[in-house]
């Protein structure tokens, strides 16, 4: 992106660092001593209230002096920047022509600052730049905020520049080494209007003019403006490299002294913080933008001001608006871009662009000022309270359509500063006459509340007891679970068989259909947890054939309303013989499996499993699945008449024959996975990109539940066979299945949606790309993995619903009962192959990894024969995969 106007990204500083601070009139004062070491004394302000960065916590930029900035012209900064073990960083610099090859890091530029003017409810940038003095082709002569102009190897400041600021053209940077200190002189003059019409072309920054445009201080000791640093270098102490862009709110007396805003405890405030770094690196880990120097969205607001535009596309960049637009993506009616960054683009009927990867109404995501949030903000709840135009078009994009749902939400209403004829000239405080404070009339939260989640906060899955039934003369070992339902708000238990209190119906034409509530509930069975396999599981009937009034079906008891004998149908994924398929572990039904019994006269419930196999050892797991069926009140704009409502998935773990339970590893965490989908894993369709609500249709939303079913003999029941030759379904094994979805959306990997739709390195705008395996991962548990279960490539194939080997056809499903002599991957392999795929990448995992592709099956599998710990182990010295994939 290009929006703030490259004043720091395209040009670097120089000539610009001396051993001695020069003293002009007017300098702020810095008293004798103010700084030693680079550790605060007495006459230095406390850091910037933002200013420790996650790379060097103990790093601080800090104001140097009782005034450390004045603006009696061009505005004139005094700060100190310490290292982590609290000394003054030396040799910092504006320019450097030889700054690619000394300062790869930093690309020979250290320092950059901006200074911006808070109107009440916006940043307004005190500098601006125009590039074109006239539109092109492909290019506007638009109007963007900019950073103070830096030294360049062609533009640079003549002698006078020191003493004479009106000839400055370029920003100065001086080092006082000996007391530990830099003070930064402006070029911009920000107390005498500069028209962009008065302004030299190139005279501070090639190609385009800067001035102040009219934007200038303010110096009624009221007024609140903001003074903020790029910063960029290599820690002395740590070598690692800090990027960070600390800043100070203040106000300016008559004699253009700066004083710091505090509050009332006298800490140093914001006077508006939306958002925090910190939410926006939940998914973006490492957020940066403009070359990788630009790092927190409350610097990032001084320059994307409203009535600041792209100059390649002409397109707003208030920050609100863009950042809105990039996170609605492809489900925004029209297209946008900035620069070569697209949110959506058509091309000749194909949408391309951002698939946000959760439901954007969660706005606390971003921004929350609730008591609860895990990060703060003074002005976080603004989206509740304090609506405006730009925030709210830029997700409505569609509001000039007379059709659209803004046009017909706000047309009746007779608004003063409110236009349905013309909505652009609409005022912010039209908007917030009836959104949000004391008197709305359209509560906003409410509005972008989530139906969902809101209605599964009702619901809470519990399994109470788990007993290993032994085996008797006459049958072999089954497991008896005692669970429920309940509502966590009050502990109350659901009663799961009575109809009349939690079903619902809905009418179409003369059909009526009862739909149970809890109808998709499942318990499932597995084994074992070092690795399942769930080999020899058996299948019974899936008991949920009751969806319509229990009078009315010949299948249905009409006292229970549960299935009769007669109704029951042969077990979903078994074969004749019941033994469950590819790998599946035994499923059943939690409300009407013939095995389902009340406990007294509780809401409580027991079933028991099908009998387990005798090769079943180890540690068992029993997990507690399904959503919940509620029904909704239908409205003109949301006609919906019922919901499916996930609701978290519970687990818990048995043993079988060790000596106590050993539950499954964690690798990766609900939560972690939550942090980008939200909650319940709700990932969004890669084709239509709307918002999803979990995995199996809301159903599965745990990892430590997915990797029961998504184990190495799981596979897509997407095989084929042509003359005789099969080409067999992709492995659904969780570790290779879930890197290879989130690596390249390109790759068509034929996971559901198997249709993919954006280009390839779409997700590298997330996570500072999918090498970042902290992101999913807990902890060390990417840097070695565990598995001993291989992943199975070949196997027997049939039709999808019977038991025949076919000769033809496509979509096959497997009708594999024995995984015991599937080809597989090796497990190493299978993850690290998941994402580097080429034959190259292959070839050094077998040569070089003792790695096994199909050529062993599960039963002769040898793990301890890959090798790739040898140089991959974490902390060695060739390629380890905590330096390669731990940034």
């Amino acid at each position: 992106m290009a929006s703030c106007g490259g004043g720091g990204g395209t040009s670097a500083g120089s000539g610009a660092v001396n051993n001695t601070s020069n003293t002009v009139a007017g300098d702020p004062v810095v008293p004798a001593g103010a700084v030693t070491d680079g550790v605060a004394a007495a006459g230095v302000t406390d850091g910037v209230s933002n200013a420790s960065p996650l790379v060097n916590p103990k790093m601080a930029f800090q104001l140097v002096g009782p005034s450390p900035l004045t603006v009696s012209g061009a505005p004139v900064v005094n700060f100190a920047v310490v290292d982590s073990s609290g000394k003054h960083v030396p040799g910092l610099k504006l320019f450097s022509a030889t700054g690619a090859t000394d300062d790869p890091a930093c690309r020979g530029s250290n320092v950059t600052f901006a200074i911006a003017k808070f109107d009440g409810l916006v940043w307004q940038n005190l500098i601006s730049r125009q590039r074109l003095a006239a539109n092109t082709a492909t290019q506007f002569s638009v109007i963007e905020g900019t950073t103070d102009p830096k030294p360049t190897a062609t533009i640079t400041n003549p002698a006078t520049a020191l003493t004479d600021p009106a000839t400055r053209v370029v920003g100065m940077l001086e080092e006082n080494s000996a007391d530990g200190y830099y003070t930064y002189r402006f070029a911009t003059d920000v107390s005498k209007t500069l028209l962009m019409a008065d302004a030299v072309d190139q005279k501070n920054m090639a190609p385009g003019k800067v001035a102040n445009n009219g934007n200038l201080a303010v110096k009624d000791g009221a007024t609140v403006h903001r003074v903020a640093l790029q910063l960029c270098y290599v820690d002395p102490v740590t070598k690692a490299t800090v990027k960070v862009n600390p800043y100070l709110d203040f106000t300016l007396g008559a004699d253009g002294r700066g004083t710091p805003l505090k509050d009332t405890q006298g800490a140093l405030t914001d006077v508006k913080k939306v958002v925090d770094r910190a939410s926006c690196n939940e998914c973006h880990k490492t957020f940066a933008q403009h070359g990788g120097g630009r790092v927190d969205p409350n610097y990032c607001v001084m320059c994307h001001n409203p009535g600041s535009k792209d100059f390649n596309t002409n397109n707003e960049i208030d920050f609100k608006l863009m950042v809105h637009k990039f996170h609605m993506g492809r489900l925004l009616k029209n297209d946008y871009q900035v620069a070569s960054a697209i949110a959506k683009k058509t091309v000749a009927g194909v949408v391309t662009g951002i698939i946000y990867p959760q439901n954007q109404k969660n706005c606390v995501k971003c921004h929350d000022g609730s008591t609860t949030a895990v990060h703060k903000t003074a002005q976080g709840d603004n989206w509740k309270t304090v609506a405006s135009k730009n925030a709210c078009f830029a997700c409505h994009d569609d509001y000039k359509v007379a059709t659209s749902y803004w046009q017909q939400e706000h047309k009746a209403f007779n608004v003063v500063g409110l236009s349905t004829s013309d909505p652009d000239s609409s005022k912010d405080f039209a908007c917030q006459s009836c959104h949000g404070g004391q008197f709305s009339l359209v509560d906003t939260a409410a509005k972008h509340a989530i139906p969902q989640w809101t209605l599964g906060e009702n619901y809470q899955y519990n399994i109470l007891n788990v007993t290993l039934n032994p085996a008797t003369s006459t049958t072999k070992r089954t497991v008896t679970v005692r669970y429920s339902v309940s509502n966590p708000k009050d502990g109350s238990e659901y009663d799961l068989w009575d109809n009349s209190k939690y079903s619902y119906t809905t009418v179409s034409g003369s059909t009526t259909t009862r739909n149970f509530v809890f109808g998709n509930l499942s318990m499932v069975v597995g084994w074992n947890t070092a690795d399942y396999t769930n080999e020899g599981a058996m299948g019974r009937p899936w008991n949920s054939s009751c969806t319509v009034a229990p009078t009315a079906s010949p299948t249905c008891d009409a006292t229970t309303g549960r299935p009769t004998a007669a109704a029951l149908a042969p077990a979903s994924g078994a074969s004749a013989v019941g033994l469950v398929r590819e790998g599946s572990p035994t499923a059943i039904n939690a409300l009407s499996d013939s095995s389902v019994v009340r406990v007294g006269s509780s809401n409580q419930f027991e079933l028991t499993s099908t009998e387990l196999p005798d090769g079943a050892s180890g540690t068992g797991v029993v997990a507690f699945l399904g959503a919940v069926k509620v029904s909704k009140t239908v409205t003109i704009r949301d006609p919906a008449t019922s919901y499916t409502v996930p609701v978290k998935n519970v687990v818990s773990y048995f043993a079988l024959t060790d000596a106590v339970p050993v539950p499954r590893r964690v690798v990766v965490s609900a939560d972690k996975c939550n942090t980008c989908h939200g909650r319940f894993l709700g990932f969004s369709n890669t084709t239509t990109a709307a918002p999803g609500f979990g995995g199996h249709g809301g159903n599965r939303n745990d990892p430590q539940a997915c990797v029961i079913c998504h184990n190495g003999n799981g596979v897509l029941r997407d095989a084929s066979i042509t003359n005789g030759v099969t080409t067999y379904g992709t492995t659904i094994h969780f570790k290779s299945f879930i890197h290879a979805l989130h690596k390249e959306q390109a790759d068509n990997y034929p996971v559901w949606p198997l249709t993919k739709s954006t280009s390839t390195g779409a997700m590298a705008g997330i996570y500072t790309g999918i090498k970042n395996c902290g992101v999913c991962h807990e902890g060390d548990s990417y840097k070695s993995d565990k598995g001993v279960q291989g992943s199975s490539v070949v196997y027997d194939v049939g039709v999808t619903n019977g038991t025949a080997i076919a000769t033809s056809g496509t979509g096959l499903a497997s009708i594999d009962v024995t995984p015991a002599d599937n080809g597989v991957i090796s497990p190493k392999a299978s993850a690290c192959y998941s994402c580097h795929t080429s034959d190259g990448a292959k070839s050094h995992m077998i040569t070089a990894g003792g790695a096994q592709f199909a050529t062993v099956t599960q039963a002769t599998l040898i793990p301890a024969q890959e090798t790739c710990n040898n140089c991959h182990q974490a902390g060695l010295q060739v390629a380890p995969v905590d330096k390669v994939h731990g940034q």
